[in-house]
């Protein structure tokens, strides 16, 4: 929206978008934010960005430039340069600055997710969270001994940064549960039966499997309160040794052949590949985005075995060799990101089999569920359990177990020819 005379319209506008929304949306924010900034309010804190001219032009007299902090003076292990608008109030002070991290290591780029953040639907959203350490440090509380600080010490620490991406993602739901509830709490003052107690609330308005993960999460936390000095040496961990709650745990299910089909069918570019890589390898998600073009060898994928440390060259699938030669080859990676710098995200990976999934009615079967899916044609087919391990990577006990509710009907189908 910027250019000679300003108000220029861009060469290419933004998918799904129109110059009127455009101009409508930027209008409906120049008008809460002023409402806000004139509003008869002695102390007024508004984070936004640096503004352009546009929005400069729009403002009252009286704002001043904004105090542009960073999270990690506020123990937050992030880059992203917020601007605040204050009236009434001192400007923001360092309560816990980190050491930043090495240019252009693992943890550096971490450091970095919110601006390598991959296009999607979630995008603007998670771009525009707050985080809590630069939220809740000015507020008159306790510095450093209640389990906010307890959380930002430990989201600093190689115990969370050295996690997988995965694994931290699914630490940080249960994470920010704590952060909305119970930042205030001493773990000093926590106590086995206050633990016990939200364990069963959390099974009750959640579900069993979602309580289990988030006492283990507590006690994770609890641990580095400990190392922390929050919790004294004699003092024991009150999430540690709960018994988790029982439930009878759903296994997951076998992609129905119908279901294949309409996903082949609704499905394109990378969804339609990532789905068809992970049938004809029979390799988990997290490996198959790993895959890369070098890989391909003799009409077959090469894939590393743990056990005999030898590479198995598994056939290519007739769905497979398909989907690869309408791929355009963008980087080394064959499933590679937005900008063909890396390999595809897993949550973006996610997030674009359940766009479809969603559109096929296809929720009861999951990304993960499709190495089950190959285990099951396999066996279908009259592959012997051997066959099916050297393809998936799995334990015969795994093979058994992916391939028992079809080894029935295997048994019943061979029962009937040598009856006929």
């Amino acid at each position: 929206m910027r250019g000679p005379g300003k108000w220029t319209p861009p060469k290419q506008l933004p998918k799904g978008r129109t110059w009127e929304s455009m101009r409508s949306e930027f209008e409906l924010g120049i008008s809460i934010f002023t409402t806000f900034w004139n509003g008869p309010i002695g102390r007024v804190a508004i984070e936004n960005p640096d503004m352009n001219d546009l929005a400069r032009d729009r403002m009252p007299s009286d704002l001043p430039s904004p105090q542009l902090v960073q999270p990690f003076w506020f123990g937050e292990p992030a880059y992203k340069s917020t601007g605040w608008y204050t009236r009434g109030l001192p400007e923001l002070t360092e309560t816990q600055r980190l050491q930043e991290p090495e240019r252009d290591s693992d943890v550096w780029r971490r450091w970095n997710r919110v601006h390598r953040m991959s296009p999607g639907p979630e995008r603007a959203r998670l771009r525009s969270r707050s985080f809590p350490g630069m939220m809740n440090d000015p507020a008159p509380v306790a510095p450093g001994k209640d389990l906010a600080a307890a959380i930002r010490h430990y989201f600093a620490s190689p115990k969370y940064t050295d996690l997988a991406q995965r694994t931290q993602k699914e630490y940080d739901k249960h994470i920010a549960y704590f952060q909305k509830k119970m930042t205030h709490l001493l773990p000093r003052n926590v106590e086995r039966y206050h633990v016990i107690s939200w364990h069963s609330a959390w099974a009750k308005k959640e579900t069993p499997h979602a309580a289990n993960y988030r006492l283990t999460v507590m006690k994770i936390l609890m641990e580095h309160a400990k190392d922390m000095g929050l919790r004294t040496k004699e003092m024991e961990n009150p999430a540690k040794g709960i018994k988790a709650i029982e439930y009878e745990k759903q296994d997951r299910k076998p992609w129905p052949q119908d279901k294949i089909e309409a996903y082949r069918r609704t499905a394109e570019d990378r969804s339609l590949l990532v789905i068809e890589m992970c049938i004809g390898t029979g390799q988990r998600i997290a490996d198959v985005l790993k895959m890369k073009w070098g890989d391909i060898q003799d009409s077959g994928i090469v894939l590393p075995q743990n056990k005999t440390k030898k590479d198995l060259r598994v056939p290519l699938t007739s769905h497979l060799s398909i989907a690869l030669s309408n791929t355009e080859k963008r980087s080394v990676f064959i499933l590679t990101n937005y900008r063909a710098t890396g390999p595809w995200s897993y949550p973006g990976a996610s997030d674009g089999v359940m766009k479809i999934r969603l559109q096929i009615g296809a929720e009861a079967y999951d990304i993960h569920a499709l190495r089950h899916t190959t285990a099951t044609e396999l066996c279908l087919a009259g592959a012997d359990d051997e066959t099916i391990a050297a393809v998936t990577l799995q334990s015969p006990q795994m093979v058994q177990h992916y391939t028992r509710t079809v080894r029935q009907k295997v048994h019943a189908l061979r029962s009937k020819d040598f009856r006929d």
